[in-house]
């Protein structure tokens, strides 16, 4: 199952494995997975939730792996659609854990993301984006496309900033009727 999420095979083995495994043989590992299972609705939906985050004006980044089969990109440009202040950034190649297989690249997005919200007071900065027009190629001063290199994988991640539109005929056709 691990290798149909991960974008590399390599990205993961045994010890992840292990860990995944370790929660399950508690004495009350099945009861929270079942409780998991059969929670009840959530009270809002998540077009809800992200009308609500928005209007409460809270910044919002998302980090996606461009080969995730479960949560492909098409989840994050409706996110992105519908909160266009979000920053929405792409990570290629990694799958449904781009935090495990690109760690270097998500730790540096998210310091850096982190750094822009405390020296513009969250508010300030996606004021400049609306303001100068910018929503795709580059933001902030950094550039729409840049790539990290991660010494453990000895892979390059390449990442993109994203606006949230659709690029090809697929992702149009979910665009346009799946994930309006």
């Amino acid at each position: 199952m691990l290798g149909a999420v991960y974008a590399d095979d390599k990205a993961w083995g045994d010890r992840l494995v292990e860990q995944i495994m370790t929660p399950t043989e508690h004495k009350h590992g099945q009861s929270v997975f079942t409780s998991i299972l059969f929670a009840p609705k959530p009270e809002h939906t998540f077009e809800e939730t992200l009308a609500s985050l928005q209007q409460a004006d809270i910044p919002l980044l998302l980090l996606y792996g461009r080969e995730d089969p479960w949560i492909f990109p098409s989840w994050g440009q409706r996110v992105k659609r519908q909160v266009p202040k979000a920053t929405y950034f792409e990570l290629s190649p990694a799958g449904h854990c781009p935090h495990h297989e690109a760690p270097q690249a998500v730790n540096a997005l998210m310091l850096e993301w982190l750094q822009e919200q405390q020296e513009q007071g969250g508010k300030e900065g996606r004021r400049e984006q609306e303001e100068d027009g910018s929503q795709g190629g580059s933001r902030g001063g950094r550039e729409g496309r840049r790539t990290f290199f991660e010494p453990v994988t000895g892979k390059e991640i390449s990442v993109a900033l994203l606006d949230g539109q659709p690029r090809d005929v697929l992702e149009w056709v979910l665009a346009s009727t799946f994930f309006r």
